[in-house]
């Protein structure tokens, strides 16, 4: 067996309504664009990834890196030597970022697909299927209260039990009262996590807490009961991260977008998070996302991926969640009228939907859900 091709295509797909993502405060987005990488092998058989993008401009630097650079060592490599194919991606993404896990995440499809079976059977099939919560992407600002209740009341009438709010307020005290209309509009029974998007922030309108205020934000979440509360402090925030689990209860979430497994067992081996979310198109492909599920079930942490990516990289960590043995609830990124599942997953042909909260792993070899010819020449142009 041997890759014999990798090929790069950009998808400009428009929402049906303008998107207000919470962790780009000040941007307004109108498409689900990204990258969708197919890895070829001498069987005829395809293994997909994909990565998130704003522009064309950057869906060819992710192409150069990926294709171009990483890809001319793969051209005739074996597909299932996949440790070797995910420490060269490691490498490059060190060196050049780009993002080019979608790569490592597409030889993954493949080689399961080569080996007959569905991706999560081999990550450790665990489980068959997943809860989820749904994870809302404006912040509690962008929509009043009122709006607000009503796409939770729509979402429980589905069958959600959980779901995880989000806050970029430079008065974070606004959102708390807005966290508290929540919590006594679905009472106790129902789960609330809430992310504050402090853990990277591309926006000059985006506030920045001290760690006082992300103390007073996170002992109030947990005088609300919520879940957990998650990027309450940057990323790199190691002594600040430390300090915060020790001096409040609720659970500290964080980590989707660190690189490299020793940024991981860093903020493990210093106790900065109670719950690791790795997105393995975002934060070093499954190989690594797998390796940090084991350092959390050796350490008592929780795991679960962060998923807000598009309709294939909510898969691919759809399959790493139900692969491991210590993930118990899954991101199911939400937002109406802008981010719903028929624009998030335009290029798949009949992608898993949820049933009373809770989702199916696809059964079919490799993610088990395959690429829309249609959709992928309607909004795609090859790069």
């Amino acid at each position: 067996m041997a890759i014999t091709g990798i090929e790069a295509t950009y998808l400009d797909i428009p929402l049906p309504a303008d998107f207000f993502p919470s962790w780009i405060p000040g941007r307004t987005q109108s498409h689900n664009r990204c990258v969708v990488v197919e890895v070829k092998d001498d069987s005829g058989q395809v293994g997909i990834g994909t990565a998130t993008c704003f522009e064309r401009q950057q869906a060819e630097v992710v192409k150069y890196i990926a294709v171009d650079l990483i890809g001319q060592f793969l051209i005739g490599a074996d597909p299932f030597e996949i440790e070797k194919h995910s420490k060269l991606v490691t490498r490059f993404a060190m060196m050049f970022g780009g993002r080019p896990w979608l790569l490592e995440c597409a030889l993954w499809d493949l080689m399961a697909k080569l080996a007959g079976q569905p991706l999560y059977k081999l990550l450790g099939g665990a489980r068959q299927s997943i809860p989820l919560y749904c994870s809302f992407g404006e912040s509690l600002l962008v929509k009043d209260v009122a709006a607000r209740k009503e796409a939770v009341d729509a979402r429980i009438a589905d069958g959600f039990r959980a779901f995880k709010l989000r806050s970029r307020s430079a008065g974070y005290r606004d959102d708390i009262r807005l966290m508290e209309a929540i919590r006594d509009h679905v009472g106790d029974e129902i789960d609330l996590m809430i992310d504050c998007n402090q853990g990277w922030n591309l926006s000059p309108l985006g506030a920045e807490w001290s760690y006082e205020e992300a103390y007073q934000f996170c002992r109030a979440a947990e005088s609300l009961g919520f879940r957990w509360v998650e990027e309450p402090r940057h990323r790199f925030d190691f002594e600040g991260l430390t300090r915060l689990c020790a001096e409040v209860k609720i659970t500290i979430a964080g980590g989707e977008l660190n690189q490299g497994l020793h940024e991981f067992k860093l903020l493990i081996d210093r106790d900065c998070l109670d719950k690791l979310q790795p997105d393995a198109t975002l934060a070093g492909g499954i190989a690594m996302a797998r390796k940090v599920a084991t350092l959390c079930e050796a350490r008592g942490k929780a795991f679960s991926p962060h998923t807000w990516t598009n309709g294939i990289g909510l898969l691919l960590n759809l399959h790493l969640a139900c692969g491991v043995p210590n993930c118990d609830i899954l991101e199911y990124p939400f937002e109406e009228p802008g981010w719903v599942p028929e624009a998030r997953d335009a290029m798949l042909l009949d992608p898993p939907r949820p049933r009373d909260g809770v989702i199916q792993v696809p059964s079919g070899p490799g993610i088990g859900v395959e690429l829309d010819r249609e959709a992928m020449e309607k909004y795609g142009t090859r790069l």
